[in-house]
């Protein structure tokens, strides 16, 4: 059992080191760690005393800031504020945590929808540009450990359309009006690639996450070709515009997206995240498209959830064994740090990753 004030994380971020892995632009000096959310310990969080913060805004982003630090991180999770697409009615739902306290959850249902035609789209309360609190980032830059950059992130074209519409009634709406899908994907489009132009533009932030969940399991949600036609040119246009901007770009997506991994590659994205074993393991993905797009985490989560600390720690050799060599390859978790793992298995993670994992 890892006794936290024995952790054998040397804190040293360095924002270059990950951006030399997403852009295999060079070799970091170690396999450094990405996941896109996470636990947040209390015995690093609570180190941050309420009292001596400006504000709740302030506290919740400096207890953010100790947890990555301390975890041995180069960057935080941060973002705009005011920037949100309404979305259909969720289901609600609750569960437990690593720490044994209740979260609430929401899941998204399938049949509810609040675009479904012209005049629901008139109706819709689009998200304005100018209401988004472009300042919050720099704010958050302000308290940054030294070396440390933000990564902000969005979802991209198609999540936020599942959102609006449901997933049912968008199987039905691209197959009996493609034009008016179209017309949605375009719009969401338009909005999303101006807040993540202006956000890539700051100097405080380190990278853009792009979040696309397309597919199942066994297949993409909808068809490659339709992906082709409605989705991969605005991941294109999002990509153009990022780099422009000097900053690599993540993509976040799950599901079993084998007939589209070209695709991917294709529009720009520097690295790719979410990996599960039964569909792609990372070490698979890394040695087929090795330097051409780098691979984030891909320590399967149901292996992280399961194992006990040995096996953690043996796993995580392994992977750095079969995916670190040449670079290009960031330690994390196959989608993010759920609730439900074992604090003791993630902490081992990244500890056996700060200890072997030098190149």
């Amino acid at each position: 059992m890892i006794v936290i004030e024995r952790l054998k994380i040397k804190p040293d971020p360095n924002f270059e080191r990950l951006k030399n892995v997403l852009t295999r632009a060079g070799m970091p000096d170690r396999v450094p760690f990405f996941d896109h959310g996470g636990l947040m310990p209390p015995y690093f969080a609570e180190r941050i005393k309420k009292n001596e913060c400006a504000n709740e805004e302030e506290y919740n982003f400096r207890r953010q800031i100790e947890c990555a630090f301390n975890l041995g991180a180069d960057f935080v999770h941060g973002n705009a504020g005011n920037f949100t697409f309404k979305e259909a009615e969720a289901a609600p739902g609750a569960g437990e945590d690593a720490f044994g306290g209740k979260r609430d959850r929401k899941y998204r249902g399938t049949t509810s929808s609040l675009m479904g035609n012209e005049n629901d789209y008139e109706r819709y309360p689009w998200p304005a540009i100018a209401a988004v609190d472009f300042d919050r980032i720099t704010r958050h830059g302000a308290l940054l450990r030294p070396g440390m950059k933000i990564i902000v992130s969005q979802r991209s074209v198609f999540e936020h359309v599942i959102g609006m519409m449901g997933y049912e009634n968008l199987c039905y709406c691209i197959v009996e009006n493609p034009v008016f899908f179209k017309k949605v994907c375009d719009r969401v489009g338009e909005l999303v690639i101006e807040w993540v132009s202006i956000c890539a533009g700051m100097d405080d932030v380190g990278a853009i996450l792009m979040y696309e969940d397309m597919g199942f399991k066994t297949q993409t949600m909808i068809s490659p070709e339709m992906l082709r036609e409605y989705i991969f040119p605005w991941h294109a246009r999002f990509a153009k515009a990022i780099h422009a901007c000097g900053k690599p770009v993540i993509l976040h997506a799950c599901g079993n997206l084998r007939t589209v991994n070209e695709d991917i590659i294709a529009s720009g994205f520097d690295a790719k995240q979410s990996f599960e074993d039964i569909i792609e393991p990372v070490w698979e993905f890394k040695k087929h498209y090795n330097g051409r797009i780098s691979a984030m985490g891909g320590f399967d989560m149901d292996k992280l959830t399961r194992m006990n600390e040995t096996e953690v720690r043996a796993h995580t050799r392994f992977l750095i064994d079969s995916c670190a060599a040449g670079g290009g390859y960031a330690m994390g978790s196959g989608n993010s740090v759920a609730n439900y793992i074992p604090v003791e298995n993630y902490l081992a993670m990244l500890e056996e990753t700060c200890l072997y994992g030098r190149y």
